[in-house]
Parts: C-alpha cells; structure tokens; sequence
C-alpha cells in the first residue's frame, strides 16, 4: 500500500477494520507513516515495514512511522520493523521522532509479535527521540512479544512517556525486551531481556535455532499459527516466529485403501529435532478420508505415526493427504484411493 504525506501514508482509520496476512510498507506521512487508527483496527499475521514519518512543516515531529494509535489497536502475529520516526529540522524546530514502531495514546494490544530495527531519531540540534520500539501515552498490554533491536536518541525500546501523559501504562509477560532490566517500568512477569537469536536482523527476524525466545512464551500469548503459518506448540516462542530448522522428507501411507478401514501412515523429518516438531495435516475430501490437525514427532526423533480413517464410499475417490511443516508442504506417493466396496447381487 502506498498513501499520502499528511497522516497515515498506507491506512488512514476511524472507523471499523480487520486485515489478516497484510503487509504495508514503504509509506510516507507527517506521522502514521504506514497506519493510522482513530477507530478500532485488528491485524493479524501482518508486517509493517519500511515506513517513514517526518516533521511537519509547523514544526511537530514524526510520530509512529509503523503505527500510530489514538483508538483501539489490536496486532496478534505481525512483525513491526524498519519504520523511522524523524525529528524536526533545524528551519521548522519541531521536536525529536517518537515511536519508531509504533506510538499510542490509546488502548494497545500486542500479542504474539516482533518489533525490531525500528528507529526514533532526534531533531537537528540533536535532541528528543523517543521510544524506538514503542512511545505510548494511553494503555499497552504486551503478551509474547519481541522487542529487540530499535534504536531511539531516548528509551531505544518501550517508553512509558508518563511525562507528556501521566496515566500512561504498559503492562507487559512473557515478553523479550531488550534493556528491561535497567528500565524504570515495572513490565510484569517472566519478562527476558536476552539476544533473541534473530537469523539475519533486520532483514530476517526468524529465531535460531539456539534461540532463548523458543518454547518461552505462554499458551493464550498468541493464535493457533505464527505468521508463517506454522502451528503453534504449547508453549509457543516468543515473537512472531515459531522455530522450524528442519523440513519435511516425506509422507508414506498404504493405498488403495477400503473404504470404512483405518490405516497408518509414517510423515519423516529431513534432520532430528531437539524439540517436539508439530506437523500439520490435511486431507482434500475430509467427508472420505479424516486425519487429525496434526502429528508430534518427538523430540530427537525424525518420524512419527498416525492414522487414516476412511468412511464408507458409493464410488472410488482419489484423496489428497498433505503434511506442513512451515512453507514446506508434501504429499504421499499418488493419493488414497478410497475403493468402493464390491457389491454381489443374484439373477
């Protein structure tokens, strides 16, 4: 998306709004640089990424070049990194960026989320420049969350700016947040503040496989998949990554098959993992041929076993069975052929 310089250059909101699998990037605007919400807004397993705010030409500075908030906002699964706060210059003397991801003077919800290399910049006499990761002036609630990697003049990550709002609160668990420790902010708990072990920050924001986010955040911290698509385990990493080192080799299963029978089929890893794997599993014609959701292989093994169970059919069906791991997806050798039973009848 691509929008104006005055407030949200990619989404301007004041009304009712919902996005899934989104991405709004490389926009411009005085503040919003990439999202505006005076209303309520909900994305989920979105990436905000690239935007800019600058300060305006009567001296206000850029604010929330991610986001910027003055509603209800609610984010679950999206990677917020890249975006730039500016501060005034030395002709218009506007203060330094805030929020480099995001800046909120309403209610905030994240949930499940990454927010790195963001940036909040001072102005021309080297000044301001406030929360790089988030400035929130209303009330923050962080479950599962990264904060790594922003950069701010002022407060590099999370700043509770109680001096422009003093009932401002962030209330924050299960979270990584980089300089918690020496912060004033009381987050809240199990919070680290560790090197989360991105694979390639800023450009990838996956998690090593030596990542201390991983198996760390808790069960209601984020959906039932990361923003890749992988199924969450419990507990989930931190962020909105889940850890995937290893793809899928192959799927095997018997077939034909009878229709009305229960048969076994094996899915195997390409490696071993030293955690439980989940693999997700689907059938084209659930009313023919059932598998569960999914399968654990466990840990340092590289298989696993489940079931097949196939309903009576009229006819032979050809049925797709496929295994997720990730973006990877396999198939058995050919389909489940679901055959009819054989009828005899007397003259």
């Amino acid at each position: 998306m691509d929008g104006g310089n005055g407030a949200g250059g990619g989404i301007y909101n004041v009304g009712a709004l919902a996005l899934t699998g989104c991405t709004v990037s490389a926009n411009i605007a005085f503040y919003a640089g990439g999202v505006y919400n005076g209303g309520t807004t909900a994305l989920t397993d979105c990436t905000v990424s690239g935007n800019n705010a600058y300060a305006s030409v009567n001296g206000n500075s850029g604010a929330g070049a991610g986001l910027y908030n003055d509603g209800g906002l609610m984010l679950t699964g999206c990677v917020v990194s890249g975006n730039a706060s500016f501060g005034g210059s030395a002709d218009n003397g506007g203060p330094g960026g805030s929020g480099g991801g995001l800046y909120s003077a309403g209610t905030l919800t994240l949930t499940g989320c990454t927010v790195s290399g963001n940036y909040a910049g001072p102005n021309a006499n080297g000044l301001g420049g406030l929360g790089g990761g988030l400035d929130n002036q209303g009330t923050a609630m962080l479950t599962g969350d990264i904060f790594y990697g922003d950069y701010a003049a002022n407060v590099a990550e999370i700043a509770n700016d109680t001096f422009d709002s003093p009932s401002a609160t962030v209330t924050a668990s299960y979270c990584d947040i980089q300089g918690s420790r020496a912060s004033s902010t009381n987050f809240g708990p199990a919070i680290l503040d560790v090197d989360p072990r991105f694979v390639s920050a800023p450009t990838d924001l996956h998690l090593q496989g030596d990542s201390p986010c991983i198996g760390r955040g808790v069960a209601d911290s984020a959906d039932a998949t990361d923003r890749d698509g992988n199924l969450r385990p419990n507990p989930p990493s931190i962020g909105a990554y889940e850890h995937t080192s290893v793809g899928l080799a192959s799927l095997t299963f018997p077939s034909p098959v009878a229709g009305g029978t229960v048969v076994r089929a094996t899915v195997t890893l390409a490696g071993v993992m030293p955690t439980d794997t989940l693999v997700g599993l689907s059938s084209s014609d659930s009313s023919v041929v059932h598998v569960h959701r999914a399968v654990i292989v466990p840990a340092g093994a590289s298989s696993a076993t489940f079931t097949i169970k196939t309903y009576p059919s009229p006819i032979t069906k050809m049925v797709t069975i496929r295994a997720t791991l990730g973006q990877v997806v396999v198939t058995g050798p050919g389909q489940v052929v679901v055959t009819a039973p054989l009828t005899i009848t007397g003259r």
